[in-house]
This record gives C-alpha cells, sequence and structure tokens, in this order.
C-alpha cells in the first residue's frame, strides 16, 4: 500500500488528507462499496475546497457558485445540495476548467458507482452492485490524477492573469523570468491549460494584444523561456499556431518579421513554419526596406538560424543608420552584434 500512502502525501490540500486516508483503510481491508462512497467524499470535498479558494482569490463565478453553496447548507436545503452535488464535475469542468473533459468522464463514473454502493436496490443479496478491487483503485489513481495532485487554479482565471501579468510593468526580465513563469504559471497545471498558456505566449510574440510593444517583449521573452524549460511544449505549440495561420491565410508581412525577430534564433523554428512561408520570408528580407524591419522588430533576437536568411539579416543590420540602431537597442536580445555595428558606424563618421 506504498504507492496509495503517497497519494496521502501528495495531495495538494492537507485538509483532504484524512478523507483519502478514510478511502484507504477501506480499500486495505476490501470494504470495496466504502472505499468508493468515501472517495467520493474526498473528491467532492477537495473540489469544492478548491472552487472556494477561487472565491477568496475574486473569481467571480466561484464567488457565486460557493454562494448558492454556503446557503443551501445553511437552509439544510437538501434537493439543491443533491443538485449540486450532481452537477459538480460538469461545472468543475466547463465552468472552473478545474477538470478536463477525459477526467470528467472517469469522475463521473466514480460518482455512478458512488450512487450504486450508497443507494442499493434492496432485493436478493446476490443483485448488488459490488466493485472490484481493480475498478476502486482505478477510481482512486482517477481522482488523485485528476483532483488531489491538482493546485486550486482554473483555467479560465490563469489565462486571464498571465494576460494582465504579460501587460503590466512588473513583468520581470531578467533571470528570474524563468523561475517566476513556471511558478506562478506552469508548475503542477493541467497539460490542456499549459497548451493555452503557450499559446498565448507564442501569439502576443507576433501579434501582440492591443500593438503594445512591451506586451509583445514579455511575450517573447517568456516564450524563450519556455524553451529552456520545455521545449518539446514551446516548439509543436510554435509550429501549431503558425500552421493554423498558414492555412486561413492570415500571416501578413509583418508577421513574418515579427515572428523572425522573436523566434528565428531557433533552428527548430524554421523547421516549424510551413515551408510555404519561408519562402515567403527571404523574398520579403531581399525586397523590403530596413525601416520596414525596424518597426516589426525583426532584430529582436538575433541572427537567424538559416542560412539565406542569416545572411540577408547581416546586410540589413549593416545598413542601419544611428537612429534606427538607437531604436534597435531598445528592443534587442542581440547586443553584441548591434554594438559591433555601432562601433563601425562611429568609426566612418
Amino acid at each position: 500500500m506504498e504507492d496509495l500512502e503517497s497519494i496521502i502525501k501528495s495531495a495538494h490540500n492537507q485538509s483532504t488528507r484524512p478523507l483519502i486516508r478514510d478511502t484507504v483503510r477501506c480499500y486495505s481491508s476490501g470494504a470495496y462499496r466504502s472505499a468508493v462512497v468515501s472517495l467520493w467524499i474526498a473528491v467532492f470535498y477537495d473540489l469544492t475546497s478548491k472552487i472556494r479558494k477561487l472565491s477568496e482569490s475574486g473569481y467571480g463565478p466561484a464567488a457565486a457558485y460557493i454562494s448558492d453553496l454556503d446557503n443551501a447548507v445553511a437552509n439544510g436545503d437538501v434537493p439543491k445540495l443533491q443538485r449540486i452535488e450532481s452537477s459538480l464535475i460538469e461545472e468543475a469542468r466547463s465552468d472552473f476548467e478545474l477538470i478536463s473533459t477525459r477526467e470528467g468522464v472517469e469522475l463521473r463514473r466514480l460518482y455512478e458507482d458512488r450512487n450504486l454502493c450508497a443507494h442499493p436496490a434492496f432485493g436478493d443479496a446476490d443483485t448488488l452492485f459490488q466493485p472490484t478491487e481493480e475498478a476502486v483503485r482505478a477510481h482512486i489513481a482517477a481522482a488523485n490524477s485528476a483532483v488531489f495532485s491538482q493546485r486550486p487554479v482554473a483555467g479560465k482565471s490563469m489565462i486571464a492573469s498571465m494576460q494582465s501579468d504579460l501587460s503590466s510593468r512588473s513583468w520581470p526580465l531578467n533571470k528570474d523570468l524563468d523561475d517566476f513563469l513556471y511558478s506562478k504559471y506552469f508548475d503542477r497545471t493541467r497539460v490542456a491549460t499549459q497548451r493555452n498558456l503557450a499559446k498565448i505566449l507564442v501569439k502576443g510574440s507576433i501579434r501582440p494584444q492591443d500593438d503594445s510593444r512591451r506586451y509583445a517583449q514579455h511575450c517573447r521573452l517568456a516564450c524563450h523561456a519556455l524553451e529552456r524549460r520545455d521545449a518539446e511544449l514551446y516548439y509543436s505549440t510554435l509550429k501549431e499556431v503558425l500552421e493554423t495561420w498558414a492555412s486561413a491565410g492570415s500571416i501578413t508581412d509583418e508577421d513574418l518579421s515579427w515572428a523572425v525577430g522573436a523566434h528565428g534564433h531557433y533552428a527548430r523554428f524554421w523547421e516549424s513554419i510551413p515551408q510555404a512561408e519561408v519562402s515567403r520570408i527571404e523574398s520579403l528580407l531581399n525586397r523590403e526596406d530596413v525601416g520596414f524591419f525596424v518597426e516589426n522588430r525583426l532584430f529582436a533576437s538575433g541572427t537567424p538560424a538559416h542560412p539565406r536568411a542569416s545572411e540577408k539579416y547581416l546586410e540589413l543590420l549593416a545598413e542601419l543608420d544611428l537612429e534606427e540602431l538607437e531604436t534597435v537597442s531598445r528592443y534587442t536580445r542581440d547586443k553584441e552584434s548591434l554594438l559591433n555595428h555601432a562601433l563601425d558606424e562611429v568609426g566612418g563618421v
């Protein structure tokens, strides 16, 4: 039972742990009906506790839900409490995004088994529902993965929080960004939410919210932090976003310049973007004037990791005048190349 003990210890909410321990005791003694009933109690308590935490953080839909729950408890409104209990899984999935669709299906099976265990049709004893040891263990594993081990964070509220932070002046720009990004947003966050957060960062680095240069810079630096910590999530999200835009025919010349400036210094960027768009990038680099690329942040992250694009990039870098150099210096991370060019400019004056 060592692995079941570890489930108790890993539960995020310490108040839930005694309830899980009750489930483990029932399971260990072979009382599988009691284990299922006890497990549902733990799941219901943990999910409503998570919603209560969201309410305390100021998340409006959670506050309304908790108000209804507390009023039903205070008034002894059993029918309403039964409705709240029966709809909890769907509310947790659709309204709060605390669980995924697949997890909702698994928890619904637990709830249905709990009803069979707690409300048997009295008759011949042989017809009573009897969950198997394997079924109960599967329910425990599913409840732990979907509920007990998770932080009280709603996907929708987390996305709104990140978008607000990205627009603020307090977004970290230095080495603290990696820890900030993961401790606040990505650590112990479900996969679907991580994917949605990554999409916000990729899209914002190319098409910034409200055309905000600050927002774009924050998204770009966060993408670089994501590449360092979870390269597969970063590149798969980048590929998905670019392919979706390309299939819709919505990628503009400005988008291409922003995309290369934010992500083009990574070799895998050139594998992630559709080849037709690579051809457009090469054509754009040969036809547009340097002022276009200064405005659309081509020089944000350094030399592109693509032979022909890098050659043209360096030619464009050499065309920057002192005013353009000053503009680029305010947003680029490629300070060394910029400094070398500035010295050449000064030496040529």
